[in-house]
């Protein structure tokens, strides 16, 4: 048994070298194109650094992956494939990939944006209509492309903050590719169970078959995040959690007073409980929450600076 499981990684690691030289990877040395600096990003499966190119002085993104502690290994075709296909202004970009240290690790280089998460802003500071409106016009504008390529951005977990990038300037880029589902065609549903459950829509928590309306409900949430700065139900047991998405018509929100009717009614759309009745991404973009605030001045590098420091403080 112990020689059929050695043979079998050998074989499986064997398929992963070839996919990769044949298709994807990179002829260049990577540890003379690339240096890296901080952890910036830290997984079960993968870290990753901040880079920067020694030729082109840019600065990167670097996802390092053991293999050997990949279980799902097909998930990593996937997303370079997916990412290899994705171009759009509001969603992270692929640059290239290596094998490194004996083909036992792989190296995925994307762009780096250098605000952090929307996930650390959202926490530890109070974010205004104008910043919320905009960041989700943004995560739309991502949303409804992948949706018009029949892409539910199915991720590890889901459209929430922490997988919403931002840069100083004022961008904001969706991230993470691990899981996305391809549908076959606009009619399709997936019927499998992937997620973190704050952000699952109920008909995902039901093990019932879904579609791209499950990225429009966790839109929701993450908009939910950016009010009240934590998802509805944090704390929660995770029994509870289970029961209260999957049986409450909709989730609570504690601080939805402060907003305007039309940002409580943009977040109506997003979470009914009946898929049917959610509102398409594109459909959402002409709503007057997004609208009214098309033409204002973004600004947000304070808002991120602030957060680092109070987050480096709390983990001192």
């Amino acid at each position: 048994m112990i020689i059929f499981q050695l043979s079998h990684f050998s074989c499986h690691l064997c398929r992963i070298i070839y996919f990769f030289t044949e298709k994807y990877l990179s002829k260049d040395d990577p540890k003379l194109k690339y240096r890296l600096f901080d952890v910036v990003g830290q997984g079960a499966t993968a870290t990753v650094h901040y880079a920067v190119n020694n030729v082109t002085r840019k600065d990167v993104a670097v996802k390092e992956m053991p293999l050997n502690k990949l279980q799902r290994k097909d998930l990593v075709y996937d997303e370079i494939e997916m990412m290899l296909k994705i171009k759009h202004d509001n969603i992270v970009n692929y640059v290239e990939s290596f094998l490194i240290d004996n083909n036992s690790k792989l190296w995925i280089v994307m762009e780096f944006l250098n605000g952090g998460t929307l996930g650390m802003v959202a926490y530890y500071t109070r974010m205004y209509e104008y910043q919320i409106s905009h960041v989700t016009w943004k995560v739309l504008e991502a949303l409804s492309y992948l949706h018009s390529q029949n892409i539910i951005h199915r991720l590890v977990d889901y459209i929430k903050s922490d997988n919403v990038l931002l840069g100083l300037n004022g961008s904001v880029k969706l991230t993470d590719f691990g899981f996305c589902a391809k549908l076959l065609n606009a009619s399709d549903a997936r019927n499998s169970f992937v997620g973190t459950m704050y952000w699952m829509a109920p008909e995902v928590i039901k093990e019932q078959n879904y579609n791209v309306k499950i990225d429009i409900w966790s839109l929701g949430i993450m908009v939910i995040e950016m009010i009240d700065g934590v998802p509805p139900y944090l704390g929660e047991s995770q029994i509870r959690t289970i029961y209260l998405i999957s049986t409450r018509s909709k989730p609570p929100v504690k601080d939805s007073a402060r907003f305007t009717k039309e940002a409580n009614h943009f977040l109506d759309q997003c979470v009914q409980y009946d898929p049917a009745r959610r509102v398409a991404a594109k459909k959402l973009l002409e709503h007057d929450f997004i609208v009214k605030y098309k033409d204002a001045p973004f600004e947000i590098r304070e808002s991120i600076l602030f957060a680092r420091a109070k987050h480096e403080q709390s983990t001192r």
